[in-house]
């Protein structure tokens, strides 16, 4: 059985199911499957949707009510975050019969197999992750870690969810956050790092294709990224040409925003409209001005990439 989860706002639901649309679609051979969303807001409408999917495809799917969960983070201490943002530290708990799963943000798109992925052997690991794009020395500051623990990106994780159980990882997280008083910019996701970086498979990065992949040369990315985020040039270029999981992390590159210059924006729209017809697109946030300039900005970065690469 192979085991999708997605943490998803109503706001972000329409994404969430581009991106499950698009892995189902994708995946034509991908037998024995289920969908778990942890939601505490998704409408009826949406979930009729997501269920109207899964019946064509004859997969599962389980809407999992999590507002006990939220409830339970605040009984930890008044923090400064957004809790449904923090459910995936809480995927043991609320799925105590899986010990293996695959967690995907909502706002991505699967390209292609992803079978490889999921039978990534992570029997010794807590996760298997991509490292983040960039690596920034604030960011191992911000979880405490040394430059050879490396820093992830958890829009895409594998889980050992058995391991996690055993090793009390979710109460780790939690206590670590509560030490520190909540302040961390990234919310969990350097708390994440915090704990299991040091016990985490490395993914290549066609495993999780982030901003830099598309808008950076190769030169560029060993420029911005720490030593211990580089890669060589075959799997940087593997992740640019042949990615399998495309993630939309960052502003001015989310397809369902007016002005975006990514370069799958067109393909990513079309599966978009193609499961939420009546879609309506927003601007980003920023002044018209900004935005324009991002557009243009990427615009002209893939038109030279183009040329150099041809």
């Amino acid at each position: 059985m192979f085991n999708f989860i997605y943490s998803s706002s109503n706001m972000y639901a329409p994404y969430c199911l581009t991106s499950m649309s698009s892995l189902l679609k994708n995946n034509p051979d991908l037998r024995e499957c289920c969908f778990y969303i942890l939601s505490n807001d998704i409408s009826a409408a949406m979930r009729d949707k997501m269920e109207l999917l899964c019946r064509k495809f004859n997969v599962k799917l389980q809407i999992i009510d999590c507002n006990p969960v939220i409830r339970s983070i605040f009984e930890g201490g008044k923090l400064n975050f957004n809790p449904a943002s923090f459910l995936r530290i809480f995927i043991p708990q609320i799925l105590p019969e899986i010990d293996k799963a695959l967690f995907i943000d909502s706002d991505t798109y699967v390209c292609s197999g992803i079978q490889e992925l999921y039978e990534t052997d992570i029997s010794n690991y807590y996760c298997a992750m991509s490292y983040n794009m960039p690596i920034y020395k604030e960011m191992l500051q911000e979880a405490e870690l040394s430059r050879s623990a490396g820093y992830f990106n958890a829009g895409i994780m594998l889980l050992n969810l058995k391991a996690w159980r055993e090793d009390k990882i979710q109460q780790r997280i939690l206590q670590y956050y509560y030490d520190h008083g909540g302040n961390f910019p990234t919310d969990d996701q350097s708390v994440i790092n915090a704990i299991v970086a040091e016990s985490t498979l490395v993914l290549p990065y066609r495993f999780n294709a982030m901003i830099g992949t598309f808008y950076w040369s190769y030169k560029k990315f060993c420029n911005i990224n720490s030593e211990i985020g580089k890669k060589t040039k075959e799997e940087f270029m593997e992740a640019k040409n042949q990615p399998v999981i495309i993630h939309f992390n960052g502003p001015g590159v989310r397809p369902w925003e007016k002005l975006c210059g990514h370069p799958y924006s067109r393909i990513y729209l079309n599966e978009l409209m193609s499961v939420n017809p009546d879609y309506k697109m927003i601007m980003p946030n920023g002044s018209m001005i900004r935005c324009i300039g991002q557009y243009c900005k990427h615009k002209v970065i893939d038109k030279i990439e183009c040329f150099i690469n041809r």
